[in-house]
């Protein structure tokens, strides 16, 4: 899942691993080690002769994150050197960056699909909201009520969960859980779990 000017992008793998070289500077021969490939494999990849298998998949997909924290981290150094404030501070902006988010839904075959919403507009919820959402939350740790929260469309409700692909739930869960608390937030969910169990 990649967000480009809001909005959710299923890119495809040879745009993908472009993308990721780019990002990174790296040579091809550089991305195939990170990714435990031959070069010559990994070519085939590139001009689409050949797919990849789900464990080269699983590792790419892990590459794609730690490049995304990588490529965050580089921008908070820039920032400390820069003076342009403290670590937390830099951290917080680029968490507050992004705006509202565009996701595409995909549904399973049920009857009536096409006239269900093609996508929905995720929004930071206000700092209000967040609050009353949060105590919610912590006592019930659904996913689902935090993409509610987000969602900016009157029309979308939890009844549209049991019809959208289990992929399609994991990309809109992956988009509000960062709006809702910033890019580490499966430490966040840990942390909100931990307290819970000593209760």
């Amino acid at each position: 899942m990649l967000i480009v000017n809001g909005i959710v992008k299923k890119k495809s793998i040879p745009d993908r691993l472009e993308e990721y070289r780019v990002s990174l500077g790296l040579t091809w021969r550089h991305v195939a080690e990170r990714l435990n490939l031959s070069v010559p494999m990994l070519m085939q990849v590139r001009s689409g002769l050949r797919k990849m298998g789900p464990l080269a998949l699983r590792r790419f997909e892990e590459a794609e994150a730690a490049a995304k924290t990588e490529l965050g981290a580089q921008k908070v150094v820039e920032g400390l050197l820069e003076e342009q404030g403290t670590a937390r501070e830099l951290i917080e902006q680029i968490s507050a960056d992004s705006g509202p988010i565009t996701v595409p839904l995909r549904f399973r075959r049920v009857g009536g699909a096409e006239f269900l919403p093609k996508d929905v507009v995720l929004n930071k919820p206000s700092d209000d909201i967040r609050e009353r959402l949060l105590t919610v939350f912590s006592r019930t740790l659904d996913p689902r009520l935090v993409i509610l929260g987000c969602v900016d469309d009157h029309r979308f409700d939890e009844d549209f969960f049991p019809k959208m692909t289990p992929a399609c739930v994991h990309d809109l869960q992956e988009v509000a859980m960062t709006l809702f608390f910033g890019p580490r937030w499966r430490s966040m969910i840990v942390r909100i779990a931990s307290e819970n169990a000593k209760l």
